[in-house]
């Protein structure tokens, strides 16, 4: 017979599912967010798919690459586990850059029933679902499920690997596999899942352990044989070794290059000149905007966020912390726990904890649920305090949107419980309505109150979320200002204004076919332009402006702006001068403008020599001002050009980035010698005696440690074959293979 309280789950949690599945495809082909990454990885995949026209063949697999995208702002890379995913994809859908997000819009819908079971692990049945559905309305987690990135997956693959922890903390080792299979998805998606979860896993599994070890053995307690938790272990170590194989080839062929990659980001990161006291400041501001970012879906930073976020988690911490020592002092072993009842100190605490009530297993996976949460807000709390200067995009916060949500639940649970606590002492003490009624109608007006509020941000996350699909849809995007949400104007290009421009551009050309259509777009979409006329229009008569050379002549100039000032030209600031806008010829594709524009008479595009020695004079200005050293302007020269090197497609041109980066490190030396002898403010600083000259001798030992490694060549499957690590590891293990 079917049990009705799992069919009416069931049932509510489709419905609810078919309401976020419709939301989240609401025109996602044409309203599909696609720039520079994604730009960049799609033609990354598709260059593996058409290998072998579109067929799932060896030799499309052997294009696909070993490692994944870069972190933020260096050259470390992750796990290739997401281009594996999107080429999967592309193999399914077709060559489609919509195809590319389907992954990611697949598993931001598996993880509203997973957010389901997270919650059931410690919560009522109607709680997880209530907050299932403000999990499936979430316009935060929504914006990320449309697009690809590899951070968007990260909800569901998080939810996998808590879900599993929990399971392998009672001793269930059937869930090891899961989570050695959660844990190698999740660290290949993003580099803080990478630091993290492993903390998190590691202090969780040993405080269950130790709790274990003092408490009977029952209550963690599940039968397996010794035989299947080692076919279970082994299976884990399969399923690991098998997702991080790729990068253990990398790492194998180019010797080490991406872990002195890693080195060098931890070390930047922890060389951060800023006290401990603000670092704390600016993460607990941070936690609290998107904690109620993720809660209503509105941003803005108030006071009550901040008091709100910081009293619901020590409420949720400090139960957990209430209930697993309760759990510890009720099923203490029996010798010892006479021995403490024997001592006088201890005997009228231990008659205290012993009049509680006994606790079941109910509260057992109830404590150790709360802890599993409170560890998990409280260590990335803890990460992100040491990294707060570069965890402002809320991408970083897809790790906690789970966890915040999970908060909010326990907290709507505790309310309702302590309202009916207080309903009891009125029944007790008002003698007005009988002492019956009382508990049953302050219940009903919790209930019926707190159900108001979650349905209210419910609809808040709608209403943010409708207004978002219709500034995608409207043509003004310009009331995007009056409504506050984590949007930028730039955020809201669609794959459709996109091909309209490009379009646009391709009709302009055939208008004059004897010249170039030359264009300059912003640096996020500069990169999605290249792709679109080099792969989808194959027009070559349309190129960018090239601002180092003289052969702009025969050109027609576009200049392209995607948000920001829609009143002003987008062209470099060392070259707005040399041009001007031609008269009606602006056009409007939604937040996208086109400009016609035209090269003043006598005006020559500046060469980037002549950039080099404004930047130069610019420099040695601010060292007279500041009295800055030429060693240390030669420093702030080089993070510039590093920041620079960040917006590079790395998939197009790898060596050529390389004989790039080698070329500017000997204009930075030519620079660095030539300023020595210019710069007047370095006699002044060597007369300050030896103290200023050890100052400066220290400098230029920080600033070697601090030389960012040389990136090598991210390689593909096929080039393991003319790897000769790779061939003497082939030659070892199986020594029967001919290595030729």
């Amino acid at each position: 017979m079917v049990n009705r309280k799992f069919l009416s789950v069931s049932v509510w949690l489709i419905l609810i599912l078919f309401l976020a599945t419709l939301i989240r495809s609401w025109h996602f082909t044409d309203w599909l967010i696609f720039k520079m990454d994604q730009a960049r990885d799609f033609k990354l995949v598709e260059r593996a798919y058409l290998a072998d026209n579109g067929k799932l063949s060896i030799k499309s697999l052997a294009e696909l690459p070993l490692l994944g995208p870069r972190a933020a702002g260096s050259f470390l890379r992750l796990g290739p586990i997401f281009y594996y995913f999107q080429y999967l994809s592309l193999s399914i859908f077709g060559d489609q850059p919509w195809a590319a997000a389907v992954p990611d819009f697949l598993f931001s819908l598996l993880a509203i029933p997973l957010f389901y079971y997270f919650l059931r692990l410690g919560l009522g049945r109607r709680t997880s679902l209530l907050f299932t559905a403000l999990f499936a309305s979430s316009f935060f987690l929504n914006q990320y499920g449309r697009f690809a990135w590899n951070p968007n997956s990260l909800p569901f693959w998080s939810l996998v690997y808590f879900i599993s922890l929990y399971k392998f903390a009672f001793g269930d080792w059937r869930w090891l596999p899961i989570l050695a299979l959660g844990y190698g998805v999740v660290s290949q998606l993003h580099f803080v899942a990478l630091l993290i979860y492993p903390l998190i896993g590691i202090i969780f599994l040993a405080t269950i352990f130790f709790w274990r070890m003092i408490t009977n053995n029952n209550i963690f307690q599940v039968k397996q044989t010794k035989r299947w938790k080692v076919v279970y272990f082994l299976i884990a170590i399969f399923i690991f070794s098998i997702l991080y194989l790729p990068m253990f080839f990398s790492e194998l062929c180019t010797q080490g290059d991406n872990w002195r990659q890693f080195q060098y980001v931890f070390t930047k990161h922890s060389q951060e000149d800023i006290t401990l006291q603000k670092k704390i400041k600016k993460s607990i501001l941070l936690h609290s905007d998107y904690f109620w970012f993720t809660l209503t879906g509105h941003a803005g930073r108030r006071w009550w966020n901040i008091v709100l976020f910081i009293g619901l988690f020590l409420w949720l911490f400090g139960t957990a912390i209430r209930l697993l020592f309760n759990l510890w002092v009720k099923h203490f072993k029996d010798p010892l726990k006479q021995r403490i009842g024997n001592i006088k100190a201890f005997s009228s605490l231990w008659s205290f904890l012993n009049s509680k009530q006994k606790i079941d297993k109910g509260k057992v996976n109830k404590a150790v649920w709360l802890w599993l949460v409170s560890l998990w807000l409280i260590i990335t709390f803890a990460v992100y305090t040491k990294l707060v200067g570069s965890i402002k995009r809320p991408r970083y916060w897809l790790l906690l949107a789970p966890a915040f949500l999970a908060l909010s639940a326990f907290s709507w649970t505790e309310l309702l419980f302590w309202w009916q606590r207080l309903g009891r002492y009125c029944a007790q003490h008002c003698s007005q309505l009988k002492r019956g009624e009382w508990p049953t109608l302050m219940k009903r007006l919790l209930e019926k109150s707190g159900y108001l509020i979650i349905i209210g941000f419910i609809f808040s996350n709608l209403l943010a979320t409708g207004f978002w699909y219709q500034s995608l849809q409207t043509k003004n995007k310009e009331r995007i200002a009056t409504f506050n949400v984590k949007l930028k104007d730039r955020d809201l290009s669609t794959w459709q204004e996109l091909q309209a421009v490009a379009d646009y551009l391709a009709d302009l050309q055939r208008t004059e076919p004897q010249k170039n259509v030359c264009y300059y777009a912003a640096g996020e979409y500069r990169a999605v332009y290249r792709y679109l006329f080099k792969n989808r229009y194959h027009q070559s008569q349309i190129r960018e402006i090239l601002f180092q050379e003289d052969n702009n002549d025969n050109c027609l100039f576009v200049s392209i702006d995607h948000g920001g000032h829609r009143d002003k030209l987008r062209l470099p600031r060392d070259h707005r001068a040399e041009f001007k806008p031609l008269v009606n010829g602006r056009r409007d594709f939604g937040l996208a403008t086109v400009w016609r524009i035209e090269k003043i008479d006598g005006q020559i595009l500046a060469k980037s020599s002549d950039k080099m020695q404004e930047v130069t004079k610019e420099n040695i200005k601010s060292t007279n001002k500041n009295k800055l050293t030429s060693e240390e302007l030669v420093t702030t020269q080089n993070d510039q050009n590093l920041n620079n090197d960040n917006y590079q497609d790395n998939a197009y041109s790898i060596n050529n980035n390389q004989s790039n980066q080698g070329g500017s490190e000997e204009k930075n030396i030519n620079q660095r010698e030539s300023q020595e002898k210019i710069a007047p403010g370095s006699q002044k600083i060597e007369s300050q005696g030896e103290q200023d000259d050890s100052k400066v001798k220290q400098k230029d030992e920080q600033t070697k440690k601090e030389k960012k490694p040389r990136r090598k060549e991210r390689l593909s499957w096929k080039d393991l074959a003319h790897c000769a690590q790779f061939q003497n590891l082939l030659s070892r293990l199986f020594p029967w293979i001919n290595s030729k």
